[in-house]
């Protein structure tokens, strides 16, 4: 019997074989003597996984590729040299990277795989005008873009709400932080 990794081929006797091929080889030897030998081509077992990834902020290398399976006996890479048992590759840049994951029989599978850069974080607080018939204002931050999920503020009296109350005009600041980033205004 012969093993073979999926979707791969292994050569007997000058014949190219696939998993699933059974074939009877017929031999004679100088002294006449003939022998068969059957060939059975097994596929070893497939390797499953699932991977997960978390996006880099923007120009720091703090991107994620987890991977996820049942199996102990794999091997990781990224770079196609360098493989691992932990299913972890952290502190990545932005880019396109090719997941190989090896099985202890030495069957391999590859994939690329995207780690996303988060955007820039932006924001603006736009100027507001107390009037005499409303005596306050409300300051606002706009958030364009950064990392939402993370997203908090901080105004100079101590409140964290995107929206501010004031009734006396002044400069005010806020902090906007978006887990790569933080911005005073």
């Amino acid at each position: 019997e012969l093993d073979v990794c999926d979707g791969e081929t292994t050569q007997y006797n000058g014949n190219t074989l696939q998993a699933g091929d059974q074939m009877d080889f017929f031999f004679t030897n100088e002294a006449g003597c003939d022998s068969v030998v059957s060939v059975s081509v097994n596929a070893m077992p497939l390797i499953e996984y699932d991977f997960t990834t978390l996006e880099s902020c923007p120009n720091t290398a703090s991107g994620n590729i987890s991977i996820q399976t049942l199996s102990t006996d794999y091997t990781y890479s990224i770079d196609g040299v360098n493989f691992q048992n932990e299913p972890n590759f952290e502190n990545l840049q932005a880019g396109t990277y090719t997941l190989q994951v090896q099985d202890a029989n030495g069957c391999m599978v590859e994939e690329s795989i995207d780690v996303f850069s988060l955007p820039n974080l932006q924001y603006v607080v736009e100027d507001v005008i107390i009037t005499c018939e409303d005596l306050e204002a409300e300051l606002e931050v706009q958030v364009f873009a950064g990392d939402m999920n993370t997203l908090s503020v901080l105004w100079d009296d101590g409140s964290t709400d995107l929206n501010r109350t004031i009734s006396q005009a002044g400069a005010y600041s806020v902090i906007v932080s978006d887990g790569c980033q933080s911005i005073e205004t």
